[in-house]
């Protein structure tokens, strides 16, 4: 199954004194990218996480997020959603609502 993560900072906060905390979260990112669990990931207009992760379950989703260097450190918060096949093709193809 795959989840749209959008992560979000937790306050405001001066990231120019976490430069070690930031690698050790792009090395913990790489290493999920590298295992297959992170499909992609993106920063929003205003820097925010955007990824799209695959696992089995939302619990070992969460489980994953919250390995991330920076989410234990608390500074930054997320938000999961499930995504599920789009079915709208169905309407085109067999004729249904």
């Amino acid at each position: 199954m795959q989840y749209l993560i959008t992560t979000f900072d937790n306050g405001s906060i001066d990231w120019t004194i976490h430069s070690q905390l930031l690698k050790e979260e792009a090395k913990h990112i790489l290493d999920l990218y590298q295992q297959g669990v992170i499909r992609n990931i993106w920063f929003s207009e205003n820097k925010d996480a955007l990824l799209i992760i695959e696992t089995d379950t939302i619990e070992h989703a969460r489980d994953t997020i919250n390995s991330f260097p920076l989410v234990k450190a608390k500074l930054i918060e997320f938000n999961i959603a499930c995504l599920l096949p789009y079915t709208g093709f169905e309407r085109l193809l067999n004729g249904t609502n």
